[in-house]
């Protein structure tokens, strides 16, 4: 599977897509890389102050929303260049779905 960088998923983000490469650049560094072994749970959504950005650079993932009752609703499953969380990261105030 191919690794994309970043940079050039941010610059496809509507969100984003009027940032300069100065900006992109900061928004890339500032952020963190992580790596995860399938299945593991990656963001627990216990509240609705999240304000991360998912990228997939490799791999796959999916998004499901546990209730309380355990129960899980798959709403969606990303690929490499897909993204997630790009509102919440903008406005850190709600957990945003866009």
């Amino acid at each position: 599977m191919p690794v994309v960088s970043e940079i050039e998923i941010l610059k496809k983000i509507p969100a984003f897509s009027t940032f300069d490469s100065e900006i992109i650049d900061l928004i890339c560094k500032t952020g963190n890389q992580f790596s995860f072994k399938t299945g593991q749970q990656i963001l627990p959504i216990a509240d609705d102050n999240i304000s991360s950005l998912i990228i997939v650079n490799k791999g796959k993932l999916r998004i499901i929303l546990t209730g309380d009752d355990h129960t899980q609703i798959l709403l969606t499953y990303l690929n490499v260049e897909d993204y997630w969380g790009e509102f919440g990261l903008l406005d850190s105030n709600n957990l945003s779905v866009g």
